[in-house]
């Protein structure tokens, strides 16, 4: 409860601030000349397998549309409040009697409608001014932009960008998630403590970029990284990029601490993209407990066994735009455990605009598991969102 009100406190407080500052003529052109957006979605996914494991290893299918309200008002003295909500609805299930991972029914397995099927998708006070910007809310943290953090998430983000450098610190209490695809309740961070996590990025020049990164989540872990990024691009034309990392754990809970490498190669020329990726987990732990609350290392649709510990993966992306499709191609093998298993995901993803506001997008999973380990079965996952923007 005390963590709880502090919480409520450090949302409420800055609300007050920001009604203050703008004053009653200012709020109503701010409110005024806000912009409206979402989107009419209606998603399909169905997943089979070779032999059904537990309540999320099982074969489903489901049709669940969606409808998305994004409000953002205009900004004044550098103050606006973002506000967006998802609700959903089951309109066909393989298996309605499915007992999934969220409850009852197939559609249960990815949309989890605990306590309802609308949710707050967002809601957050931001405040920018000269490269300093501050967020305090429930907002989405897009995949690929925090380390071992994603998802929604109930917190204050700031984020400060001073000539060649760019700092980092956020503050998260509560994750769930809130999509076309999926909706997974918000849940406490940390039993209730929360997680503090803090980078800074410095642009050495052009071609050259380092990152480190912090991460405490007190009576857990605490996480440290480093990463370089290179980029070259000759002639206009050829591009060569990568990406070094390397994370350390001080594990609470666990008896060893936990370390990763992580290495990206990739280019690209004319209009193709290719990249090679290198995951060497921990012996013992895996990805320990970095991993909690999000993780921007696994590309795959599935990928579960890079999880495992002792894992090694090897993986090739290729992307490229025909007539008008984008299309993305993802292979990679991967080898973990004691007994040295294998285990091989193909993935395909291919989105296509039909007009500026209606668009669909596929995914296609197909994953080849070592017979020899019981705890996974070959799978086969198809998913589609047909979506109308506005």
């Amino acid at each position: 409860m005390k963590n709880k009100k502090k919480y409520l406190n450090t949302l409420i407080a800055p609300t007050v601030l920001f009604t203050t500052a703008l004053h009653a003529d200012s709020l109503n052109e701010a409110i005024t000349n806000g912009k409206i957006s979402g989107d009419v979605s209606i998603r399909y996914e169905s997943r089979h397998f070779d032999h059904e494991i537990g309540t999320y290893y099982q074969n489903t299918a489901y049709v669940v549309p969606s409808v998305g309200i994004n409000y953002d008002t205009a900004s004044y003295n550098g103050f606006s409040v973002s506000a967006g909500f998802r609700a959903y609805t089951a309109l066909w299930e393989d298996d309605k009697d499915a007992i999934t991972t969220y409850g009852k029914g197939d559609a249960e397995d990815r949309i989890g409608e605990t306590n309802g099927n609308d949710k707050l998708a967002k809601l957050y006070l931001q405040y920018q001014n000269s490269g300093f910007n501050i967020q305090i809310g429930r907002k989405d943290i897009a995949w690929g932009t925090k380390d071992w953090l994603s998802k929604i998430n109930d917190g204050i983000f700031t984020t400060y960008e001073l000539d060649n450098f760019t700092l980092e610190a956020l503050y998260t209490q509560r994750r769930g998630r809130v999509y076309v695809h999926e909706l997974f309740p918000m849940a406490e961070i940390n039993n209730g403590d929360g997680m503090y996590h803090a980078a800074a990025t410095y642009a050495i020049n052009n071609n050259y970029k380092i990152k480190a990164y912090g991460i405490e989540a007190e009576h857990s872990h605490t996480t440290y990284g480093g990463k370089l990024f290179t980029h070259h691009t000759f002639d206009n034309a050829l591009t060569i990029n990568s990406m070094w990392h390397y994370m350390n754990t001080s594990e609470d809970l666990l008896d060893d601490d936990t370390d990763l490498v992580e290495i990206t190669l990739g280019g690209s020329y004319e209009g193709y993209s290719l990249t090679y990726g290198f995951v060497k987990n921990d012996t013992n732990n895996g990805f320990g407990s970095a991993d909690d609350y999000g993780e921007i290392i696994v590309p795959f649709e599935e990928g579960d066994v890079m999880y495992e510990a002792d894992a090694t993966t090897h993986y090739l992306m290729l992307s490229k735009n025909v007539y008008d499709v984008s299309l993305t191609a993802l292979y990679g093998i991967t080898e973990y455990g004691t007994q040295n298993y294998k285990s091989s995901e193909f993935n395909l993803w291919a989105s296509y605009n039909f007009t500026d506001n209606i668009s669909l997008s596929i995914a296609y999973a197909v994953t080849n598991e070592d017979s020899n380990d019981v705890n996974y079965s070959d799978m086969q996952q198809l998913g589609a969102t047909l979506a109308y923007s506005f």
